[in-house]
Parts: structure tokens; sequence; C-alpha cells
């Protein structure tokens, strides 16, 4: 499915459309809608991620700033799905001082810090655990 064709399902109108560099499990395009709003389309590469991406960013929303899913399109046989993203404040680092580095440490420890009762990974079919593993 093209950008095109799913920015019509999402019904929006959009002054400008710029794909996002490095982006490594989804193609993604920065939007800048007529009302002057920015929001991100994302398109995972598999049906997979897409179910993981949307249950985590759920498990994290209360924990930590994610984007918001303002909407989405499910995965069906033949389309991965897509999301409709708010955007986050904030600018990409491009140099790292000693503050920054302190904050960003703060930030992966809190990510650590949120939990779940089983590993595993989120499907069509729900959640899926998966067999202990020794990766330690």
């Amino acid at each position: 499915m093209l950008i095109e064709d799913i920015l019509g399902r999402f019904n929006l109108k959009v002054q400008s459309t710029m794909p996002v560099a490095n982006s490594f499990s989804s193609e993604v395009y920065r939007l800048l809608l007529e009302d002057g709003q920015t929001v991100y389309c994302k398109l995972p590469f598999t049906k997979e991620k897409w179910y993981r991406e949307f249950k985590c960013l759920n498990h994290l929303l209360d924990s930590v700033n994610v984007p918001k899913i303002i909407n989405l399109i499910e995965p069906t046989e033949t389309f991965n799905g897509a999301f409709l993203l708010t955007a986050l404040e904030g600018n990409s680092i491009t140099i790292l001082t000693p503050e920054l580095a302190k904050e960003v440490g703060e930030l992966h420890a809190k990510l650590h810090e949120i939990s779940y009762e089983f590993y595993g990974s989120y499907t069509n079919e729900g959640f899926e655990i998966l067999p202990e593993n020794d990766w330690r």
C-alpha cells in the first residue's frame, strides 16, 4: 500500500510528507498537516512489529514519554498495518554533554524498571509467552 493510500485511509489533509531517515524497523514519515500540526505515520516492516509496537506504546504510556496513537490501521493478510502517532517535543541529540548523558542514563534505567509478568511477543492471536531462555 502506498503512503498516499494510507494517508487517505486516515483522512488527513497533509501539507507535506517527508521520509524519516534511519528508521530500522519501520518506514516512517513526518507529516505536516494543513492545520500546522506535525504527526508521524509509521509502517512496520512486519505484522509482528505492528502488534509489538501497539502493545508496548500502550504499556509504556504512563511510565515514559512515548508517542500517542492517534489512529491505526490493523494488519491484514496483505498489509502490515500502520500507525498515526503524535510528535514528541524535543530535538535529536547532536552533541552529547555530560548533563545529557546523565539524563539518557536515567531514562534508560527507568525503562528497565518497567516489568512484565512474562517474556514473549505480541501477535494477532494475543500475547505469546516464549519458553525460558538463558541469554544471561
